[in-house]
């Protein structure tokens, strides 16, 4: 309705108040856009609700640019943004590369890049792969298999790096050192960790970032947890907020009062939910 120009393949969409366009087996709905290049292209749009490119789902709302493939969101005001089998969950983001890119962020909840995972507050650059964190005010950042529990970080080079930290608590890099605070027993290997009042723990390629744990069974193992907030066991990540018990493997979830819970390459948004079963990957 009330179309201007539509050049479909290679194309440039210029749109005025269009409801429907078929582009290939893709279909575009939008509301008020400006204009829209499909394939390897740009794509401009103010006010769109939701926009089908590829496999992929856009659901953006007051976007102004996303490039989509190996591309540059500048977004703003963006509740979720599907970029290939990644999930972006954006509040008041202003730039996110996404591929071995750099994310421009700020006031942001949570960003999946890849099967990464990065739980940001208030971050002002966060360069992801063999790249530089500029921090302030993180809480969490979750980079290839490690997991940097910072607080008020400057700098932290990941790699072959050095970390410049100011006010740190704990920061586990590699199969390196845990700096922990009234621990009072840590059994490393296919062991179990008795723990009170630990906040990072390395265990093999996982990371347990973990506040005031009761007990802890690394392996093919229950994780009895109380009050715990994040969990990563293997490439999975558990955001979890008032847990009683999760039993992680080809296992169930007993969950209550839980926000959000990656599993795999699957996210489940969870609210009071009570029991969840987990079918492990093939």
């Amino acid at each position: 309705m009330s179309v201007d120009i539509v050049l479909v393949d290679s194309a440039v969409l210029l749109l005025m108040d269009v409801d429907i366009v078929l582009v290939g087996s893709v279909i575009l709905l939008l509301m008020d856009v400006d204009i829209v290049l499909v394939d390897s292209a740009v794509l401009l749009l103010m006010s769109v609700d939701i926009v089908l490119v590829d496999s992929a789902v856009l659901l953006l709302m007051s976007v102004d640019i996303v490039l989509v493939d190996s591309a540059v969101l500048l977004l703003m005001d963006v509740d979720i943004v599907l970029v290939g089998s990644a999930v972006l969950l954006l509040m008041d983001v202003d730039i996110v590369l996404v591929g071995s890119a750099v994310l421009l962020l700020m006031d942001v909840d949570i960003v999946l890049v890849d099967s990464a995972v990065l739980l940001l507050m208030s971050v002002d650059i966060v360069l992801v792969d063999s790249a530089v964190l500029l921090l302030m005010s993180v809480d969490i950042v979750l980079v290839g298999s490690a997991v940097l529990l910072l607080m008020s970080v400057d700098i932290v080079l990941v790699g072959s790096a050095v970390l410049l930290l100011m006010d740190v608590d704990i920061v586990l890099v590699g199969s390196a050192v845990l700096l922990l605070m009234s621990v009072d027993i840590v059994l490393v290997g296919s062991a179990v960790l008795l723990l009170m009042d630990v906040d990072i723990v390395l265990v093999g390629s996982a990371v347990l970032l973990l506040m005031s744990v009761d007990i802890v069974l690394v392996g093919s193992a229950v994780l009895l947890l109380m009050d715990v907030d994040i969990v990563l066991v293997g490439s999975a990540v558990l955001l979890l907020m008032d847990v009683d018990i999760v039993l992680v493997g080809s296992a169930v979830l007993l969950l209550m009062d839980v926000d959000i819970v990656l599993v795999g390459s699957a996210v489940l948004h969870l609210m009071d939910v009570d029991i969840v079963t987990v079918v492990p990957p093939p």
